[in-house]
């Protein structure tokens, strides 16, 4: 059975790059290969936008020992709770008791950008500094350790706590260790943090996104969670990926300068980046704001505000400058108490009823008319059946009444 199952689908798939359909029996071979799993749900609409990603990824892992595969979790219940897949699509990388899951971009990029960081060690070891060059240029953040040779009084302590730290958080960036003699490059092209920096953690997840970022679901919360201001531009993509209009273009460019040129003035208190869609800064705002927009979140508050002019550096930097000043504090709009949690719950539905209503107009109005009509025929058939059958049932008396007389 593992000959059939394990060695020949793993050969199937090296030599087509397949993606492996797994059943009930996957649990008997798991710790026998490396699995990058798509747990899926037959009727998720994004489960099926995500298929010919998965086929491609599927490809170009073909030279790897990572068997790329699928799992349906309406079929295999049981599967699905061990593994604690509570939405779909979810991709989760497993090797033996290692189990990390895909929480970024479902490109083909980031996922095969993921696959390889995590089935390598938390923290690779560079021998060379042209080799560090290498990764960063070829990432948009890494995470370097250069600390003295071994048996340097403190060394072991600092590359421990760096590697404990790496362990957990080397499925969202890369964490290398080169000599110390590579400091001085590494100066030139990223963000150097002594020792001294509070904690390896603080340090970590302040540090752990570039300058300017692509905000989407599946990095929102983790921008959020650095604890800083978010700067970003409300754009919106078409199909194809390209930002609708020119001006749209523009004020991207714009914040991206800015948000690198300003580096020492707002590194420690904002990050920046653009939304490639509506969906999350309307739901902040709670309304539809005009295009392009540029708004600043508080992490905290979900309040947000907006400058005069989102289109103007000079009106950004105003506003950045009033909000760490805080004297007086900037006009502000928006919240998280009770009134606007419950509030924004209703905007998502409207928000989402419309979106649906413009993709596939009869569609919706099928599935909202063809329950309300049978609703409709239920109540009609409850409240009005009495009422005909009423008459019927007085005449009836009135007959039997008759016919008691004449006997």
């Amino acid at each position: 059975m593992y000959f059939h199952i394990g060695v020949v689908s793993a050969l199937l798939s090296a030599s087509l790059g397949r993606v492996i359909e797994l059943s009930d029996r996957f649990l008997e071979i798991k710790n026998r290969e490396v699995w990058l799993i798509k747990f899926y749900a037959p009727w998720c609409g994004h489960c099926k936008q995500l298929e010919p990603v998965w086929s491609q990824v599927s490809q170009r892992l073909v030279d790897t020992d990572i068997r790329v595969s699928r799992l349906d979790c309406t079929k295999y219940t049981s599967i699905a709770q061990q593994f604690r897949v509570s939405g779909f699509p979810t991709i989760m990388y497993i090797n033996k008791d290692k189990q990390v899951e895909y929480r970024g971009e479902r490109t083909i990029t980031d996922i095969l950008d993921f696959a390889r960081r995590v089935h390598g060690p938390s923290v690779r070891k560079l021998t060379t500094c042209e080799n560090m060059r290498n990764v960063l240029q070829a990432q948009p953040a890494v995470f370097v350790l250069a600390a003295h040779p071994e048996g340097h009084v403190g060394a072991e302590e600092v590359v421990k706590n760096f590697s404990d730290h790496a362990d957990h958080m080397h499925a969202h960036n890369y964490f290398i260790q080169v000599p110390l003699s590579c400091i001085d490059e590494s100066k030139r092209t990223s963000t150097v943090i002594d020792s001294r920096f509070g904690t390896v953690e603080q340090w970590i997840l302040s540090e752990r996104f570039p300058a300017f970022q692509r905000v989407t679901h599946g990095n929102f919360n983790q921008l959020l969670g650095t604890r800083k201001l978010l700067v970003a531009a409300v754009l919106e993509e078409n199909q194809i990926g390209k930002l609708e209009t020119l001006r749209m273009a523009d004020v991207k460019d714009m914040l991206e300068a800015l948000a690198v040129n300003t580096q020492n003035l707002y590194h420690e208190k904002f990050l920046f980046g653009w939304f490639p869609s509506t969906d999350i800064p309307y739901s902040i705002a709670m309304t539809e704001l005009p295009l392009p927009s540029v708004m600043v979140i508080d992490p905290h508050t979900y309040r947000y505000f907006l400058p005069e002019n989102a289109e103007d550096p000079q009106a950004i930097i105003r506003l950045l400058d009033d909000i760490l000043k805080n004297d007086p504090e900037p006009s502000s709009y928006g919240g998280n108490t009770f009134f606007y949690r419950i509030y924004r719950s209703y905007f998502e539905m409207r928000q989402n009823l419309k979106n649906m209503y413009r993709s596939s107009p009869v569609l919706t109005v099928i599935i909202f008319l063809v329950p309300m009509g049978f609703f409709s025929a239920i109540v009609y058939l409850t409240c009005c059946a009495d009422l005909f059958d009423a008459p019927g049932d007085a005449e009836d008396l009135d007959e039997d009444d008759e016919h008691e007389k004449n006997d």
